[in-house]
């Protein structure tokens, strides 16, 4: 299967229609239905999306042809529905929302389970990152506090109660940053296995 590289800007273009008015008033004017609804085909939208529209050209008093958009978004989703495509939905981490034909489905989700595969595979490897950065910036703010903390008892500052609630400040401190390294050296093991199985992934 060739495998293009990730189209983003499909994802990208369907949350952009979801989340805002789909046509203008002159859009609506001049509206090609066919090819409003081979461009939602082409990007996997469901039929359901030409309410979208519906909605926003009854403004202007003009009624989407639902038989011509029907008509270019099956077109649309010829495009779509193909193996390459499937693998790039799969890959980007977008959703299929169940639309391809019954011919072309399975193909297009073996594929788009094959990159959504390698997605999850790359997702893990980026949350146990994020995990590890997490934990090294609260170690390095506990270590400066203990750090703090010790050089005020050294100081001589404050009187005995302080002093006191203060070595138990940095009892507490320091057992907080013997169980953050656990944590570390438990998120080394597991970003380590998460970045083996990465690599020996076979596409």
């Amino acid at each position: 299967m060739t495998r293009a590289p990730i189209l983003i800007f499909t994802a990208m273009f369907s949350l952009a229609l979801g989340g805002c008015a789909s046509m203008s008033a002159e859009e609506c004017e001049t509206a090609n239905w066919q090819t409003i609804g081979f461009e939602d085909g082409a990007n996997g939208l469901p039929g359901s999306s030409i309410a979208r529209h519906r909605k926003a050209c009854a403004k202007v008093g003009i009624t989407a042809d639902q038989s011509e958009y029907e008509v270019g978004r099956l077109a649309g989703l010829r495009e779509y529905c193909q193996p390459g495509r499937g693998y790039d939905v799969g890959r980007s981490g977008s959703r299929y929302q169940g639309v391809c034909p019954a011919e072309l489905e399975g193909d297009f989700l073996a594929a788009f389970e094959e990159g959504r595969f390698l997605y999850g595979l790359e997702q893990a490897v980026r949350d146990a990152e994020n995990a590890l950065r997490r934990v090294d910036r609260e170690l390095e703010d506990a270590r400066d506090d203990l750090a703090a903390g010790e050089a005020a008892l050294i100081d001589g500052e404050g009187n005995r109660e302080e002093r006191a609630r203060r070595v138990e400040e940095n009892r507490e401190i320091a057992q907080r940053i013997g169980q953050l390294e656990l944590e570390r050296d438990s998120l080394l093991v597991e970003l380590g296995e998460r970045r083996s199985q990465l690599s020996q992934y076979i596409p």
